[in-house]
């Protein structure tokens, strides 16, 4: 899988981060909004995922980031693919970049 897009993928990786740093600049970027920005974002490189405990796929790397960031960070356990057993859950709240 290569990691740089093709190009006719590359408009919709450029529109994404450039709304990404768009509603990074206005709104001092919350990390809730940066994660629900990326999650869901489809384009490839997507796929199956190696070495992360709580997430099995991915439609984008855009996508891998953002769900990373609101379960790992904001406690968005609806998103992970792997849930943890009852009791051991971190109650972080969701912080600012």
């Amino acid at each position: 899988m290569t990691t740089w897009p093709t190009p006719p993928n590359r408009r919709e990786h450029t529109t994404q981060n450039a709304r990404l740093m768009s509603l990074s600049l206005q709104y001092g970027a919350p990390l809730e909004k940066v994660g629900d920005l990326l999650a869901g974002a489809k384009f490839e490189p997507y796929g199956p995922v190696s070495g992360h405990d709580r997430l099995k796929y991915c439609s984008s790397v855009q996508d891998l980031i953002g769900r990373h960031l609101l379960i790992e960070h904001c406690g968005r356990d609806d998103l992970a693919h792997v849930v943890i057993a009852a009791g051991t859950a971190d109650t972080r709240s969701c912080h600012r970049l």
